[in-house]
């Protein structure tokens, strides 16, 4: 019972992961031959912490490029004729 409670969260994270499908098999793989070790290895080795950091820095930059941006009005009065 625990090694599914742990195994099926395990497996459907690496399965969300956007990565080559060789690889997520592979890691299915070491998963299941390897439960426990396979996780740690997974948490230390699977994870593409640089590129999340990456995409969190740049969303970082878009929204504080975006707040510094002078405030345009929108609806401007018009002038009658």
């Amino acid at each position: 019972m625990l090694y599914m409670a742990i195994m099926i969260p395990a497996i459907i994270t690496v399965l969300m992961d956007n990565r080559q499908p060789a690889k997520t098999m592979a890691w299915i793989l070491v998963l299941a031959f390897m439960p426990f070790v396979g996780i740690i290895f997974y948490i230390f080795f699977g994870q593409n912490t640089r590129k999340e950091r990456l995409i969190s820095d740049r969303s970082m930059d878009q929204l504080t490029k975006r707040s510094m941006l002078p405030r345009i009005c929108i609806s401007q009065p018009t002038t009658s004729r």
